[in-house]
């Protein structure tokens, strides 16, 4: 177990930039909690007074879906795989959602920034794929299993979508809200992160991200 969880650390901060930390570190958490067959501890945080509160009620991991179904999410309108098939290439890009804000090129992190308005589509320059979409507003939906979601949907929403056991992962060190996660079975080192408001258990963003 020491060894899987001090490779998965090597390959990660390997590969990782310090906007990406946050993002990689809860993975990295889920994805141990998951190797071990030990969940973390929720504890009981949050205000107890509060009625059916995610943070209390629900177990805590990550939520496995089949490899074909992962592939299958669509980020208003285009699977992972349409979006790579841009190359990253501004025309390209446009093509499936439109014009863009703007686009800024990182040497640095070999990425590709397309902007359309508050959310961000990141590519890598080197490889030519996409690693990051960052979702803020309700205009983006995102489709898993065929249920969609957008930015601004309450918790409850999503377990009727998902199930009563529908799992998150709350880690305050790393990010004060909770998230609820989707990945690959066979896949540890991507997938999406639904990120929670805690105060009113809405989505604040939605993100795809993908190493390197």
């Amino acid at each position: 177990m020491a060894t899987l969880f001090l490779e998965l650390i090597a390959k990660i901060f390997k590969l990782i930039t310090m906007k990406k930390l946050k993002t990689i570190l809860i993975f990295l958490i889920a994805n141990v909690a998951f190797i071990s067959a030990n969940i973390f501890a929720q504890g009981q945080v949050g205000d107890p007074n509060t009625i059916n509160n995610p943070i209390q009620t629900q177990p805590n991991g990550r939520n496995l879906i089949s490899c074909s179904a992962y592939d299958s999410i669509t980020y208003k309108g285009h699977t992972v795989n349409q979006i790579n098939a841009t190359d990253g290439n501004n025309s390209s890009v446009q093509s499936l959602w439109g014009s863009n804000t703007s686009v800024t090129n990182n040497e640095t992190s070999r990425e590709r920034l397309f902007a359309f308005g508050s959310n961000i589509v990141a590519f890598d320059t080197e490889f030519e794929r996409v690693t990051n979409i960052e979702i803020t507003n309700s205009y983006w939906p995102v489709k898993i299993l065929g249920k969609e979601i957008r930015v601004g949907d309450s918790f409850e929403e999503l377990k009727q979508k998902f199930g009563s056991n529908l799992k998150i992962i709350y880690k305050p060190a790393i990010d004060p809200n909770y998230v609820v996660t989707f990945n690959c079975s066979n896949n540890d080192y991507d997938g999406i992160l639904i990120d929670f408001n805690l105060a009113t258990h809405q989505i604040a963003k939605i993100i795809y991200f993908k190493n390197p």
